[in-house]
């Protein structure tokens, strides 16, 4: 019983972000001057790609905890808000985890953030997504791997320095390796990171 209401919470939830996020989508198309024109914001390039079901679960967890006080959803889909993004992939996760290579594959977003409340705090979680996120104001939001390495480094959300740098398999951040890099949103550039940092 309780599964089921944890299961209508989070779709009633989900309604709630569409509409926000059908609301949000129709105010930016009306703004001649987004940079983004008709691109997908952050939270919509994230939640239809393959491989990141895992971080789009995190942020639902972290935000259904409440335990930030603000909206991580609403940051990631605000094009007012810019930033670089560093999405960890599902097999970083189940790196993470401790979980066998493939053990995320066929479970949905939602089935992740249903089971994320019994494997780690939220604050916990909230944390990691944090050193994940760059702001425009760290660095330009619009920073391609080229521009990273750079610079050299870059300061997260919640304040650490990500150190960046070549490997032997590509442009690292930290201990990470950058296996896609360039993806342009609305609101940000994502870079496809093969390790949690």
């Amino acid at each position: 019983m309780k599964n089921v209401l944890q299961q209508l919470r989070f779709a009633q939830w989900l309604a709630i972000a569409a509409l926000a996020l059908g609301s949000a989508q129709a105010v930016a198309d009306d703004d001649d001057d987004d940079h983004g024109g008709g691109a997908p914001n952050t939270v919509e390039v994230l939640a239809s790609t393959n491989g990141a079901e895992a971080l789009v679960g995190a942020v639902v967890y972290v935000e259904q905890s409440g335990v930030l006080d603000f909206s991580l959803v609403d940051f990631l889909s605000d094009r007012r808000n810019r930033f670089i993004l560093f999405a960890p992939t599902n097999p970083a996760f189940e790196n993470l985890l401790g979980l066998d290579a493939g053990s995320l594959d066929g479970l949905s977003s939602a089935d992740i953030a249903n089971a994320l409340g019994g494997f780690v705090p939220a604050d916990a979680v909230a944390g990691i997504l944090l050193k994940h996120v760059v702001p425009s104001n760290r660095l330009g939001w619009r920073a391609s791997e080229t521009a990273l390495l750079r610079k050299g480094s870059a300061t997260a959300a919640d304040g650490s320095e990500l150190e960046v740098g070549v490997g032997a398999t590509g442009v690292t951040v930290n201990d990470s390796t950058i296996i896609k890099a360039n993806v342009r949103t609305r609101n940000s550039v994502i870079h496809f990171i093969d390790t949690v940092l």
